[in-house]
């Protein structure tokens, strides 16, 4: 959701924007998420990649053409909750019996100002 707003007296603009990002499960090797069993009896060959859903908030405030000038300024969040959550991993459970998972960024903030030229 972005909504933007002039501000009087040629101060500007400014700019609230809000996302929300969700993702179902997935596996992150093709090794794990078969469900037919081979007539040998032997399931999938890594199944433990399966990483979780997750759901992130994100915000950013921004102030453009600062009192009529090109400078910008913005701040912004970054998974709001500090949500933890997995983006990926290393399947290597089948050929060395490890699997790992990559972490996602955790909370964020910054701020940011910029010239438009």
């Amino acid at each position: 959701m972005r909504l933007a707003h002039a501000l009087p007296n040629s101060l500007g603009q400014l700019v609230v924007r809000q996302d929300i990002y969700s993702q179902s499960y997935f596996y992150y090797t093709n090794l794990g998420g078969s469900v037919n069993v081979p007539p040998n009896g032997i399931g999938p060959l890594d199944p433990h990649t399966k990483i979780g859903g997750y759901t992130l908030l994100n915000a950013r405030l921004e102030w453009d053409d600062i009192a009529g000038s090109r400078v910008h300024a913005a701040a912004y969040v970054k998974n709001m909750l500090n949500k933890q959550y997995e983006v990926g991993g290393n399947g290597l459970g089948a050929v060395i019996g490890v699997d790992c998972v990559i972490l996602g960024t955790p909370r964020l903030a910054g701020l940011e100002v910029g010239l438009k030229f």
